[in-house]
């Protein structure tokens, strides 16, 4: 600065400064100002992660461990618990209800499940049976003509796929309408039914069927099958002993003519040709029995 004096410029003013000492100054307060800053930054930081930690991560994990414990006990109480904590309308809030919601409708749905099928079950039972009464005979307890006549379809077509281990036995009941005369209707079907467990009592591994009023027809199965023999054998022996009781009734007597006949797929092509040999076998038993009626 030019020094004045009286008009006259006599000299200049100066000043000397020390930049070293203010380039640290500066140092200092640059270095304490960006300290602040950062201690700021963190102390916002830590505030931002406690509160999303309070505000979101914790609910989160309690809204998992709600889904968890639904999960393992099916236990839909746990949606009302959810609905109430989690009635707040942020993202979690949200995800709360709609959590809530899913457990509601999931338990709607088993229970209409559970009763759909607790219905079709019994839909099936009763299908099942009145299917039963439709195929069993009311005298007797065994199959009736219906049952068979499916199981003759059944047995054309495994006959049509190649198997052949199966026989049919022809029973008739002798006499019954004498004792149906005689005694009464009741007394006959008395003889029906206890030919009829003596017939099952016999083939016990086979299906029997009462084919006609005074007939039954055994499809052989099984071990019945291979020992025809030996059982048709201890019929006949059972009928003769019965027959010659002098401690029965009439109509106690069980008096029957039975044959029978094994498929041969040399001579036999559909099973109708197994029952013929078989009932011809069976009126041959009635002519060695000398029945006439």
């Amino acid at each position: 600065t030019p020094l004045v004096i009286n008009g006259r410029t006599i000299g200049l003013v100066t000043t000397e400064m020390s930049f070293a000492s203010i380039n640290a100054d500066i140092l200092r307060s640059t270095l304490k100002n960006m300290i602040i800053i950062a201690v700021i930054l963190v102390l916002v930081f830590i505030t931002i992660l406690m509160v999303i930690n309070g505000r979101f991560i914790k609910r989160i994990a309690r809204l998992e461990n709600a889904m968890s414990y639904y999960s393992r006990k099916k236990d839909s109480s746990i949606a009302l618990d959810v609905e109430r904590e989690f009635g707040d309308t942020d993202e979690v809030g949200a995800l709360g209800r709609q959590f809530s919601a899913m457990i509601l409708e999931i338990n709607d749905y088993m229970e209409n499940l559970t009763k759909t099928t607790l219905e079709l079950e019994d839909t099936q039972q009763h299908a099942a049976e009145i299917m039963e009464l439709t195929n069993k005979d009311a005298l007797t307890g065994v199959r009736n003509r219906n049952a068979y006549d499916k199981e003759v379809q059944k047995i054309e077509w495994e006959i049509s796929s190649g198997y052949k281990d199966f026989g049919v036995v022809v029973v008739d009941l002798n006499y019954l309408k004498r004792i149906n005369e005689t005694y009464g209707h009741e007394k006959g079907n008395m003889a029906i039914q206890k030919l009829c467990h003596l017939v099952c009592l016999t083939f016990a591994h086979s299906p029997v069927f009462r084919i006609g009023g005074d007939e039954f027809a055994v499809i052989l199965r099984n071990d019945d099958f291979f020992s025809v023999d030996t059982l048709m054998e201890s019929f006949n022996s059972t009928i003769s002993r019965v027959a010659d009781s002098e401690d029965l009734e009439y109509w106690e007597k069980t008096i029957a003519a039975a044959g029978f006949a094994l498929f041969d797929p040399a001579i036999d092509r559909t099973y109708e040709d197994v029952f013929r040999r078989a009932d011809e076998a069976m009126y041959e038993r009635k002519k060695k029995m000398k029945v006439i009626g």
